[in-house]
């Protein structure tokens, strides 16, 4: 569903959001993408949307004093941005940011290889019924 560009932000995002040592960015954006591709096309334009406006040098000029996109700040900036989306007065900027976040948080813990690091067994293994007697 991401642009190549779109999915460097969100990429770039799910690296500074999730913080687990075996965290995949890559992977990250990956599951997001995955999960979005089954939202409605008005869902999925305004997530694309939001993804650039963290990208965009003017928007984050105006709102955070940075200039530059997101993928070209620094990890340090780059937190301090999100942390300035989460801590906005602004009320559709805090809702921004927890989406982004809540996504790249589900798609880097929905990944088989991390259930252990969590302690998560998996899934319960259902038998199938006994077939009754012929």
């Amino acid at each position: 569903m991401f642009t190549p560009r779109e999915f460097a932000v969100v990429a770039a995002v799910g690296a500074r959001t999730v913080g687990a040592p075996e965290q995949d960015p890559v992977e990250i954006a990956h599951g997001v993408d995955t999960a979005l591709s089954y939202q409605p096309k008005d869902a999925q334009r305004e997530m694309r949307q939001l993804v650039m406006l963290f990208e965009n040098a003017l928007t984050g000029l105006i709102l955070d004093g940075h200039l530059g996109p997101f993928t070209s700040l620094s990890p340090e900036a780059q937190d301090k941005v999100l942390a300035a989306w989460r801590d906005s007065s602004v009320p559709v900027r805090r809702t921004g940011y927890t989406a982004l976040r809540k996504l790249t948080q589900a798609a880097h813990y929905a990944q088989t290889s991390t259930w252990a690091s969590v302690g998560y067994p998996g899934p319960p293994q259902i038998s199938q019924p006994a077939q009754p007697p012929t």
